[in-house]
C-alpha cells in the first residue's frame, strides 16, 4: 500500500510547468476484467478510488486473473451506487442487465468453467494492484504505438493499455516516460513517477498526495 508523504519544499502549483491536460479516467474495480470511464474520481493513498478494489478467486482463494483466463477481459466492472454492495458485472452481450454479489459468482463461473467468486480486498484502502498505485499513459505514446513506430515499450494492448490516467502532452513535452523519479500533480493529486513497465505504454506512480482529479486538469511537473 502507497503512503502519502509530506509535501515536498521548492516549486508551488503555480510554479510547476504545464505539461499537458488529463483527457481519460478509468478505473477497474475487478481485478482483470474490464473497467468503466470517469469524468472525475478521488485519488486516494492507494490509488484511485475503486480501482482493483475486487478481485475473481477460485475455490482455493487463489486470484484468477486475465490470463488464467482470458474471458475476464470481456466483461465489465463498474461500482454499484452503494460501493457496499460490490461491483456490478456485466457479460458480453449481456451489457444492459448487471448482476451483482452471487448471481455474478454463478455468471463468472460459467464463464469461465470454474467455480469462482468475487472477493474484496483486505483492508481498508488495499486494492489488488500489485505493482504500483496508478497506471499513467500519454495519447502520444499509444498513436505513436498504433501507428508502428517506436513507443519506447511494446504495449500490452495498443487499442487500450487499460491505463487509468491518459494524458495529452503540450507541444514539444518529452514523453511521459522520462518523468521517472519526478512528481507530476494532476488536479489536487500529486503522483511520484516510479518506473516504467516491461511490457506495458506509459508509467508506474505512487501517491505523494491524495486529491480529487478530473478529466481537463492540467498536468504539472514538479
Amino acid at each position: 500500500m502507497s503512503r502519502t508523504q509530506p509535501e515536498p519544499e521548492g516549486l508551488t502549483t503555480t510554479d510547476a510547468p504545464v505539461a499537458g491536460r488529463v483527457t481519460g479516467l478509468r478505473t477497474f474495480p475487478v481485478k482483470s476484467l474490464d473497467g468503466e470511464r470517469l469524468a472525475a474520481v478521488q485519488v486516494l493513498a492507494s490509488g484511485l478510488e475503486h480501482d482493483r478494489a475486487w478481485a475473481v478467486v477460485d475455490a482455493e482463494g487463489r486470484v484468477v486473473t486475465g490470463k488464467r483466463a482470458p474471458a475476464l477481459r470481456e466483461v465489465r466492472a463498474e461500482v454499484a451506487q452503494v460501493p457496499g454492495d460490490g461491483p456490478a458485472v456485466l457479460l458480453p452481450g449481456a451489457e444492459d442487465l448487471p448482476v451483482r454479489g452471487p448471481s455474478a459468482d454463478v455468471a463468472l463461473s460459467r464463464l469461465v468453467g470454474e467455480q469462482v467468486h468475487v472477493r474484496a480486498a483486505e483492508g481498508a484502502g488495499i486494492g489488488f494492484n500489485e505493482v504500483a498505485a496508478v497506471h499513467l499513459v500519454s495519447r502520444q505514446s499509444v498513436a505513436t504505438a498504433n501507428a508502428g513506430g517506436s513507443a519506447g515499450d511494446d504495449a500490452c494492448d495498443v487499442e487500450e493499455p487499460r491505463a487509468n490516467v491518459v494524458v495529452d502532452l503540450g507541444e514539444g513535452q518529452d514523453r511521459e516516460t522520462s518523468w521517472v523519479g519526478r512528481e507530476v500533480q494532476l488536479g489536487e493529486a500529486v503522483l511520484r513517477v516510479s518506473q516504467r513497465p516491461k511490457n506495458c505504454l506509459g508509467v508506474y506512480a505512487e501517491v505523494v498526495r491524495p486529491g480529487r482529479v478530473a478529466v481537463g486538469d492540467e498536468v504539472r511537473l514538479r
